[in-house]
């Protein structure tokens, strides 16, 4: 059994309480971007890992999972979970990649239905901003802030797939699949935002996001995006040093992710 620091141990209580609203048909399992932090496989279920890291998937311990050593991508995902005989309506998704997420999440929902989806946002963009990483198979997250998606994002996927948020911790979301008489809860996105990350009972560590919290005082939509790209443009990667310049064109935000989906949903 895990031993999981205060964070986890909230998370796995989120995660405990979903699974009690949630009618199940099986007890597959989906987790892309597998990792010894992977909190929930600890929960009796079945399903397929899914790292790009051979080694980190290797030693995992959870011999009730098959590992799958793959760089997942928009073009892959729906076949490795088909050669791995996934049930449309598999029981949950972790996804945690740390790129492209977005767009594997909607990759996979365009031909499966899971039941609960944990996913990652990138929790320090404000509601109601749509910014998201492009669809770059080659992008690398550099441990700054440049990653996933924001909150606001979802709207869509709750509009097209039916699903509710069911709670928010810090910048772990779930996400629980409606029936259909069931509508998303999308008026509820940005009270969900403020109580789940903004006023948290759980402080992050410090320096975690204090160089960006500023853009929580943006008073529009614009202003957001303008000093988004100016911190990249002016600011070393906090990790490293190395120059976030680079990375102005890895991102969509506002009119450019609006563009940017529908011609992925095109697709």
């Amino acid at each position: 059994m895990a031993e999981y620091n205060e964070y986890e141990q909230v998370c796995l209580d989120s995660l405990k309480q979903a699974m009690k609203t949630v009618k199940k048909t099986n007890n597959f399992i989906v987790d892309i971007g597998s990792s010894f932090n992977s909190w929930f496989l600890d929960l009796p279920f079945t399903g397929i890992l899914i790292e790009m890291e051979l080694e980190k998937i290797m030693k995992m311990p959870f011999s009730m999972y098959k590992k799958v050593h793959a760089k997942v991508t928009t073009s892959n995902i729906c076949q490795i979970l088909k050669d791995n005989n996934t049930p449309k309506d598999f029981y949950m998704m972790n996804l945690d990649i740390d790129g492209i997420d977005l767009w594997i999440l909607h990759s996979v929902l365009k031909e499966y239905q899971p039941k609960i989806i944990i996913t990652e946002i990138n929790e320090k963009i404000p509601y109601p901003v749509k910014f998201s990483i492009i669809n770059d198979p080659n992008f690398y997250w550099n441990w700054c802030h440049l990653f996933g998606y924001s909150i606001a994002c979802l709207e869509d996927i709750m509009k097209l797939y039916n699903y509710s948020i069911f709670s928010l911790d810090m910048n772990n979301i779930i996400l629980v699949k409606n029936s259909d008489e069931e509508k998303p809860n999308i008026n509820k996105i940005e009270e969900i935002y403020k109580d789940g990350y903004l006023n948290h009972p759980i402080v992050p560590p410090p320096g975690w996001n204090d160089d960006v919290t500023h853009l929580q005082n943006c008073k529009t939509k614009e202003d957001v995006a303008t000093k988004w790209r100016n911190y990249f443009l002016n600011n070393p990667n906090p990790n490293d040093g190395s120059d976030q310049s680079l990375n102005i064109d890895k991102y969509v935000i506002n009119e450019s992710y609006e563009k940017y989906l529908k011609e992925f949903l095109k697709k």
